[in-house]
């Protein structure tokens, strides 16, 4: 015991102790940032895992999307739900692509502009569906009103709306009346 010690009951503080305090400061903050990187490479590893599995499952089942070209015939998808739409159609079209964006986006058109749906928006290409019979001949069997006619050299059932231009004819399914784009009344077939 220090004469110090005897006199007061604690131990005097002292230069080398200040010097002694820092030097244990020092180390245990570098054990502490060691111990911290540590963590954070063991955490940024175990994040990169779960990515990688979350990405191996998430794409198990999905298909890549189809390619589209300018000028294509698509259907866009409904996304206003209410009441009574249950029974209605899913999908807004024609629409045509008019511009091919990347990552598998698209700039579409409408064609018919009294129909619903926006009339030219962008898309992602999952969720665009191909425009049924887009880009076939229809050749009616008989006089015209007939219900049955040939697509492709295959006999079907004509019960369409059939839009065309100079570039495509193409049928349209749920109707049976003919529209030209451009013109606002229905030509009844």
């Amino acid at each position: 015991m220090t004469p110090f010690e005897l006199m007061l009951g604690v131990n005097m503080r002292t230069k080398e102790d200040l010097v002694l305090s820092e030097l244990l400061n020092q180390e245990i903050q570098r054990e502490f940032e060691e111990d911290r990187d540590e963590l954070r490479n063991s955490a940024r590893q175990n994040i990169q895992e779960l990515q990688q599995e979350n990405r191996r499952y998430y794409n198990l089942r999905r298909k890549p999307c189809d390619k589209y070209k300018i000028e294509d015939l698509v259907a866009i998808p409904k996304t206003q739900f209410g009441v009574g739409l249950k029974v209605r159609q899913k999908y807004y079209g024609p629409y045509e692509i008019i511009k091919v964006l990347p990552n598998d986006r698209y700039d579409v058109r409408k064609l018919i502009e009294d129909e619903e749906g926006p009339g030219k928006t962008s898309m992602s290409g999952d969720l665009l569906k191909p425009w049924p019979l887009s880009g076939r001949t229809i050749k009616p069997i008989g006089k015209i009103g007939v219900s049955v006619g040939f697509v492709d050299g295959r006999e079907v059932d004509l019960d369409l709306i059939v839009i065309q231009t100079e570039r495509w004819v193409t049928p349209l399914l749920g109707r049976n009346w003919l529209r030209r784009v451009g013109q606002t009344k229905s030509s009844h077939i």
